[in-house]
């Protein structure tokens, strides 16, 4: 029997929900499952935390998000601008149907995003398929959820597009072997757009006081990136072998 391994997945789900709270009720369902998975298979050694965001937001647009200073007593609330670069680059609207996307890190990789997809064929049926662009159109043909592996920076990708975000962090096992979670991630990586956003213009801030406020944000990156390293590893190697003949040829033609 194969080992289980521990590692990071992207779902891409191409189903489009009328509205927001639709596309929100339907993350949580999701989330819901995950817990149920996880519980069930506990004996198997399974856990998992997990990214769930629901976004209307197409996907070559982001936003700046941030914590507002309002100068109220409180929890924070979040803001957000649309991207400067986006904005002078673009023409039209930057929404589109509203969608959902999944950063999984779970112990089994592969079965447990398998679990997930089969959940959603079989349970999102009667959602009309997405038409956004980012889906894989090849892959989608014959199936209905697209996945594969990937690494902790595609996060960031959804921390900008994310209208609702819900996480995962379910270890009914009695393993304890994740370091960090992914809600931790997420509340440093505001810390950090926060900074920049107040701080973008002020030349008189010292290098040294921006490394303070991104030094546990990049301490827990490292951590989740190292999860994924061997896989990264492995299809950097594979991209090289394929293109490295053809630079040698390059290199020596006159």
């Amino acid at each position: 029997m194969a080992k289980k391994k521990l590692g990071i997945s992207t779902i891409e789900i191409n189903k489009k929900f009328t509205d927001r709270e639709h596309a929100y009720k339907y993350a949580r369902r999701l989330k819901e499952f995950i817990r149920y998975t996880c519980k069930k298979n506990a004996g198997k050694g399974w856990y998992a935390q997990a990214i769930i965001i629901t976004s209307n937001t197409q996907g070559k647009a982001n936003y700046q998000m941030y914590y507002a200073r309002t100068g109220k007593v409180g929890r924070p609330k979040r803001a957000k601008d649309v991207s400067s670069y986006y904005e002078k680059w673009f023409l039209g609207d930057i929404s589109t149907s509203w969608h959902i996307h999944v950063l999984l890190v779970s112990k089994p990789t592969f079965t447990f995003r398998e679990a997930i997809k089969k959940y959603i064929d079989t349970n999102w049926i009667d959602l009309p398929q997405s038409h956004n662009y980012h889906f894989n159109y090849a892959k989608y043909k014959s199936k209905k959820v697209y996945k594969k592996n990937c690494n902790i920076n595609l996060s960031q990708y959804l921390f900008l597009q994310c209208e609702d975000i819900l996480f995962c962090d379910y270890n009914f096992t009695e393993e304890n072997p994740i370091q960090y979670n992914l809600k931790d991630l997420f509340r440093e990586f505001m810390k950090v757009s926060t900074f920049k956003k107040y701080n973008a213009k002020k030349y008189w801030q010292s290098i040294e006081v921006q490394e303070i406020v991104e030094e546990t944000y990049n301490l827990i990156l490292s951590y989740f990136r190292s999860l994924s390293y061997k896989h990264d590893k492995q299809t950097a190697d594979n991209f090289l072998k394929k293109v490295s003949p053809k630079i040698t040829e390059t290199l020596y033609i006159r």
